[in-house]
């Protein structure tokens, strides 16, 4: 059957987060606008002593999940790989694709003495570590120890993406409108590997009496090497030439996982090991002497990532229930937050600004969004170790928060291990909608609350939800100085 990876749409598709990092703003994000609270009215505001005059927390903060059908994926400095199946939040994988780049264009093997051997793909795994090369399970231990996997490659049909192309995690390709999508048959492998990896080991791997670091290799078909060492020599002219012959491959985790098993590898695209090698014998000399060529990932090259998850039967697609855009009560007890186009969680405080009279001016000093964290200490998966925050506008787009011009050490968003919570710092976020309010003009449309660099975070995080039984909810905290009192 021939696949054009392309899933019903959940909300409108936006550029990913790594855009954000890099202080733009996001493309269309259709999600719901602001809804009203269910609890309370914010009670006003109480003197304190710890930043400037005054000190309040008792606003009322709404949150829930939310879904977004993709994020761009295209020419990410490192490529996931795999799946996973987590007891909390389902079945997560993600395929790669790329195209290739000749190491040496003009090369021809038509002469009856060159005789094929065969045809491998390798690519090499990520930064040791956690979260650097991989994400699995915790093992308690601190060794790798990581699940056997097994992953099948497919020949992409159609060359219809290039490096001109912004290309997101379901297979939509775009350049000045919708281009087209990724087309492979998923009834065709080219090859397959069932192996265990052996990522973080030091010892090497041999190829033809080379030293490389250990590194993910799936031997394709004969069939298929055979029909590539076979083109014509205008196949090998240059790279465009090259893509219009064999328009890149597709790299598929093929697993059926019980929980908590299985993992998500980080491929290094860069690194030199990183592509297809051809090896073949030259036999015009009295001695044969065994070949290689080989045809290189980098940077250079078009490519991109798929991801797919399955949260059906889970609290994830039970948060996700509403009968209403206004609807919060799914976010009640637990809210959820996932990288790899995952879930990310909507942050709503209706009546944040009625805790400043209109009449009095006033300057924040200080507000702080804290998120508790919902997970145990032995959740078999790590959480997600930093936040991102937007902005949410009137029509459900994504814009920066205003505090991030101060830096990340400002606007924070890191786990607290210790404490069992997020902090942003929207102090200046705050301080806009407050004298924005005075103008006239409402700007108090809630916040996302996403992975950081979701493109390649594999990570997921369980929230304490705005009404939880089980702990404190999601609280602004805000350190004020009345001007004119």
């Amino acid at each position: 059957m021939l696949n054009s990876f392309t899933k019903p749409y959940r909300i409108r598709k936006e550029v990913s987060f790594h855009l954000f990092l890099i202080f733009t703003t996001f493309l269309l994000a259709g999600l719901s606008g602001c809804a009203e609270d269910p609890q309370v009215e914010a009670d006003l505001p109480r003197s304190g002593t710890q930043i400037g005059a005054a000190y309040t927390d008792s606003f009322s903060v709404i949150s829930r999940t939310v879904r977004i059908d993709s994020v761009r994926t295209d020419q990410s400095f490192r490529m996931p790989l795999g799946d996973y199946n987590d007891p909390v939040f389902g079945k997560s994988s993600a395929s790669l694709v790329t195209q290739f780049e000749l190491s040496n264009p003009g090369i021809s093997f038509g002469s009856a003495s060159l005789v094929f051997d065969s045809l491998v793909l390798s690519l090499a795994y990520g930064t040791t570590g956690q979260g650097g090369s991989f994400y699995s399970r915790k093992t308690g231990t601190g060794n790798v120890d990581l699940d056997e996997q097994t992953f099948k490659v497919y020949a992409v049909t159609d060359n219809n993406f290039t490096g001109e192309d912004t290309i997101f995690s379901d297979g939509t390709i775009r350049n000045n409108g919708l281009k087209g999508t990724l087309q492979y048959d998923e009834d065709q492998p080219i090859g397959e590997v069932t192996t265990k990896p052996r990522v973080g080991n030091t010892d090497s791997v041999f190829v033809d009496g080379e030293a490389f670091a250990p590194h993910l290799r799936i031997q394709l078909n004969e069939a298929f090497g055979q029909s590539l060492f076979n083109a014509p020599s205008s196949a090998f002219a240059s790279d465009e030439a090259f893509r219009d012959f064999m328009p890149g491959l597709v790299v598929v985790p093929d697993n059926n996982f019980a929980p908590p098993e299985g993992q998500i590898l980080f491929i290094d695209p860069a690194a030199a090991i990183s592509g297809l090698t051809i090896f073949y014998t030259n036999n015009s000399t009295a001695e044969s002497v065994r070949e290689t060529y080989f045809i290189a990932m980098n940077n250079d090259v078009p490519r991109f990532n798929l991801f797919d998850k399955e949260y059906s039967g889970t609290g994830v697609e039970q948060s996700l229930m509403r009968s209403s855009p206004e609807d919060f009560s799914g976010g009640s007890e637990i809210t959820y937050v996932q990288g790899l186009a995952g879930a990310r969680t909507e942050i709503q405080i209706p009546h944040l600004l009625k805790a400043f009279p209109v009449e009095k001016d006033f300057i924040i000093n200080q507000a702080e969004l804290i998120l508790p964290v919902s997970q145990s200490t032995n959740d078999p998966f790590p959480a997600i170790p930093q936040f991102n925050i937007a902005a949410l506008t009137e029509n459900g787009r994504l814009t920066i928060v205003s505090d991030i011009v101060e830096g990340f050490g400002h606007l924070d968003g890191n786990l607290d291990q210790l404490e069992g919570y997020y902090r942003f710092n929207v102090t200046r976020h705050v301080q806009r909608l407050l004298e924005q309010d005075r103008k006239g003009i409402d700007e108090n449309y809630g916040f996302i609350i996403v992975a950081a660099s979701e493109q390649l975070n594999a990570a997921r995080t369980t929230l304490t939800g705005y009404d939880s039984q089980s702990g404190k909810g999601p609280q602004m905290r805000i350190y004020y100085t009345p001007l004119n009192d």
